[in-house]
C-alpha cells in the first residue's frame, strides 16, 4: 500500500486523475473495497454470505480505511460519487486517469483500444506480511445461478450432465479459436486448441495468471443473498465515496451489515 499511496500523492499534484472508478453505480467502488479486503482474508466475503462473519470485522474495516485514506489523498476524480462507469472508463482510456478500478473482463477491450499504453495489476496487499499472497486470491469466479440447468426429475441424469459438459466445452473452444478469448475454464494447450493470431501481452499474461489462482469467490455485487441486499451494498458504498466526514467508516460498514439482512 505504501507504493500505491506514493503514486497517488505524486499524481494528485498533476492534471491526471490517479484512479478512475464508477462510484455512482455502486458496484465498481464496492468491488474496490472488496479487492483490498481480500488481501487480508480472501474468504471474507464468502464468510459474510454464509453468516460466519460481518463487514465490521477486520478485513473490510481495514479495506474501508484504505479507501478513506485514498480519498483523502485525492486519488479519485472530483465528485467521484457522481461518476458512473460509462464516464470512468473513457477517462481512463483517454489517458486522463492513470489507473482504473475494473474487472478482468475489461482487459481484452482495453488492450485493443490502448495498445502498449495498457497493463494491469492486482489490488495491493494492505499488510506487508501478506505480500506473498499478491495476485493469488481473486474476487470474481462464477456468479450465482450461472451455467446450464438440468431437470432434476430427468430419467437420464448422466446423459444430461454429459450433454451440458460437451456444450460448454464446444462453446469454450469456439470463443478461444474464433473470438480469440483465452479466458475459459479449459487449458487450451491440453485441449489441442489453437488461435490463428497473437494475444495482446496483457491478455496472454492474464490467461497465464489464471492458472495460478488459489482461491476465488464471486464478486460482492454478485453473491448477496437478495437483490435488495445487493442494492443496499451498492447504495452504502456510493454514499461512502462522497467522503462526507459525517458518514464514518463505522457507519458505512454497519449499513453494509444491515444490507445483507435485507429480504
Amino acid at each position: 500500500m505504501s507504493d500505491l499511496y506514493s503514486v497517488v500523492e505524486t499524481l494528485a499534484q498533476t492534471d491526471i486523475v490517479p484512479i478512475s472508478v464508477g462510484a455512482k453505480d455502486g458496484w465498481p467502488a464496492a468491488m474496490m473495497v472488496e479487492g483490498f479486503a481480500y488481501s487480508v482474508d480472501p474468504e471474507c466475503t464468502e464468510k459474510i454470505v454464509n453468516g460466519e462473519a460481518s463487514f465490521t470485522d477486520e478485513p473490510y474495516t481495514q479495506a474501508a480505511g484504505v479507501v478513506k485514506e485514498l480519498m483523502n489523498k485525492g486519488a479519485f476524480s472530483e465528485n467521484v460519487a457522481l461518476t458512473g462507469i460509462d464516464e470512468a472508463l473513457p477517462l481512463f482510456e483517454s489517458g486522463k486517469a492513470a489507473m482504473m478500478v475494473n474487472g478482468s473482463w475489461a482487459v481484452a477491450s482495453c488492450a485493443e483500444k490502448m495498445g502498449k499504453d495498457f497493463g494491469y495489476f492486482y489490488f495491493p496487499v494492505i499488510n506487508d506480511s501478506n505480500v506473498d499472497a499478491y495476485g493469488k486470491n481473486v474476487a470474481g469466479g462464477v456468479k450465482q445461478n450461472s451455467g446450464m440447468m438440468v431437470y432434476a426429475g430427468t430419467e437420464h441424469p448422466d446423459e444430461a450432465a454429459a450433454l451440458c459438459e460437451a456444450i460448454a466445452e464446444l462453446r469454450c473452444q469456439y470463443v478461444y479459436e474464433t473470438n480469440g478469448n483465452p479466458f475459459t475454464v479449459y487449458k487450451a494447450d491440453t485441449m489441442g486448441w489453437s488461435y490463428n493470431g497473437d494475444f495482446a501481452e496483457p491478455v496472454a499474461q492474464l490467461a497465464s495468471d489464471m492458472q495460478n489462482f488459489e482461491y476465488s469467490f464471486g464478486l460482492i455485487q454478485d453473491v448477496m443473498p437478495t437483490a435488495a441486499a445487493t442494492s443496499g451494498i451498492q447504495d452504502a458504498t456510493s454514499k461512502f465515496m462522497t467522503n462526507d466526514d459525517s458518514y464514518t467508516i463505522d457507519d458505512y460498514l454497519a449499513d453494509m451489515d444491515k444490507a445483507v439482512q435485507e429480504e
